[in-house]
């Protein structure tokens, strides 16, 4: 203990001798340090105004009461200051990758359609398309002058599907998902991770392949689905499985249980 103590304080020391050293602690001003320390864990130290603070507070609470009601922490034995880490390193990570956890476009506005309603609307005269309405991911039915106004403020991206609502193949990447492909995952789960007792917003989700790609599967559509952080970890991690089967999707426990939707 003494030890890491020393090792600490000249750390500190150490920093304060450096031409770009710290604000004075004393001074009033915010200050961050994250200092390297054993076994490659990071230190971190600083002091925060009273508004900073309050923000960086909420910022946490708010994340970790998301995990609470999408079902994300169900089990979960961690402590709440274990919990307050792991919040502020999915704060960083989305806000490091533009605001998306999965790294592609970040389209506000995502409507769907199918091959068959955009062949009858071309053959539809133009004063007889004003009754038609799209669907919005996340937000259902709309009348197609609702999104217009909702392109002014945001993107558009139009997934195109088949009759039974499932997105078309939509390119081939080298590994990870492609920027369409996400959109088509985002499209098919309504906007939440696919697990079917969570529903974690798309922002907090990353592609999943259902076959790994390091064992020769592609990645392609129906290969993929779109797991929050959580979820996602559980499969890798904990033992957790994901196939997809004739009914769709199936989430399985390490023993082999079916994962039943919490809400039927």
């Amino acid at each position: 203990i003494h030890l890491h103590r020393w090792y600490l304080a000249a750390l500190e020391e150490a920093q304060r001798n450096e031409p770009d050293a710290d604000p004075d602690p004393h001074s009033g001003s915010d200050h961050l340090l994250i200092i390297a320390g054993f076994e490659g864990r990071g230190i971190v130290t600083g002091e925060l105004s009273p508004e900073a603070t309050a923000e960086l507070n909420s910022a946490i609470d708010a994340e970790i009461d998301a995990w609470h009601r999408s079902g994300a922490l169900d089990g979960d034995t961690r402590t709440r200051a274990e919990l307050a880490a792991a919040a502020l390193r999915e704060i960083a990570r989305r806000g490091a990758r533009g605001g998306t956890s999965h790294g592609g476009p970040r389209p506000l506005v995502i409507a769907t359609s199918t091959l068959t309603s955009l062949f009858d609307r071309a053959r539809t005269p133009t004063e007889q398309r004003g009754t038609r309405r799209d669907d919005i991911v996340g937000g259902g039915p709309v009348a197609a002058r609702a999104v217009r106004e909702l392109l002014c403020d945001a993107d558009l991206s139009l997934v195109i599907t088949d009759d039974d609502a499932e997105p078309l193949f939509v390119g081939r990447a080298k590994r990870h998902a492609t920027p369409a492909q996400v959109r088509g995952l985002i499209a098919r789960s309504g906007g939440t991770c696919e697990h079917p007792a969570c529903t974690a917003p798309s922002a907090w989700c990353q592609a999943h392949h259902l076959a790994y790609w390091e064992h020769g599967a592609s990645t392609d559509i129906d290969n993929l689905a779109l797991l929050c952080t959580v979820h996602h970890r559980a499969i890798h991690q904990r033992g957790f499985t994901l196939t997809r089967e004739t009914h769709g999707l199936v989430f399985r426990t390490p023993t082999g249980e079916v994962i039943a939707h919490r809400y039927t």
